[in-house]
């Protein structure tokens, strides 16, 4: 199995600019779901074990939250700044080999998936435009 961090941002995203600063102050709730595209015996709670074991033991099939947030941040000159809320997860890969009675391995599936986390935070990125 092989991952990325990512951020799986939510709702709306925030924008300001060009230089100065960005602060957002909001209560919100939300959530984001584990998703997974292969088959070949893979289900969401195999693939969120499979990755609390070998990536975060924060993955989860269904990360929500409810919170009152502020966030405050400068803006480079002649930049923008662009904000969204979401949850902290991970884009796996992942290759399946079955063993056949003769311990020869064959029929490969293939699959990727989008697991949640039970980190929730803040994206910040700056653009030109």
């Amino acid at each position: 199995m092989s991952s990325t961090a990512k951020h799986y941002g939510v709702g709306q995203t925030w924008k300001s600019g060009p230089g100065g600063s960005i602060s957002i102050s909001s209560n919100k709730s939300g959530s984001y779901s584990t998703t997974f595209t292969g088959g070949g015996g893979m289900t969401v709670g195999i693939l969120v074990a499979e990755v609390k074991a070998d990536v975060s033991a924060g993955a989860t099939r269904t990360s929500s939250w409810s919170t009152g947030y502020t966030f405050n941040r400068n803006i480079p000159a002649g930049k923008y700044g662009n904000v969204r809320y979401g949850t902290w997860g991970h884009e796996v890969r992942w290759e399946r080999y079955y063993e056949q009675p003769n311990c020869n391995k064959t029929q490969r599936t293939t699959g990727t998936g989008k697991v949640a986390n039970t980190a929730h935070g803040f994206r910040y990125w700056s653009t030109n435009s």
